[in-house]
């Protein structure tokens, strides 16, 4: 397969980039009203802590498709 066939077949599934630069959105911080709801702002931390991780894993991803494309062109 040439160079330019997996170049056109890319520009078919444009789509493909942005699902590899879509970020995930924070959750919307709980209200803390009374001393029992401090369980969600301990999960809410929680989910803090996946959604960064999951955000840095994705622009990692981005980057290492980012320079192989650099390399081929």
């Amino acid at each position: 397969m040439t160079i330019q066939t997996q170049l056109d077949l890319l520009k078919e599934n444009e789509n493909i980039f942005n699902t590899l630069i879509k970020l995930k959105n924070i959750p919307k911080a709980p209200q803390i009203e009374n001393p029992f709801e401090i369980f969600s702002a301990i999960n809410y931390e929680k989910q803090i802590k996946n959604v960064l991780l999951q955000n840095i894993q994705t622009y990692q991803q981005f980057k290492e498709t980012l320079n192989n494309l650099k390399r081929i062109r």
